[in-house]
């Protein structure tokens, strides 16, 4: 806790030494990245493709 007339830290380069061990981690990069895919690809499927098959299936005569 805090001492009376103690100095504040700033933590600046705990902070990047707490990144750095994040990001070299292997297993939360691929959580992140497949995550950033698998939203990627909802979107995807939400937003664009219905609006394609409406256009498609509209311009189809069968």
């Amino acid at each position: 806790m805090d001492q009376p007339g103690a100095a504040p830290r700033t933590g600046g380069g705990d902070q990047v030494r707490y990144l750095t061990l994040l990001l070299s981690n292997r297993m939360l990069l691929g959580i992140f990245f497949g995550q950033f895919f698998i939203t990627a690809i909802t979107g995807f499927f939400l937003t664009w493709f219905p609006v394609y098959l409406v256009q498609e299936r509209a311009a189809c005569p069968f």
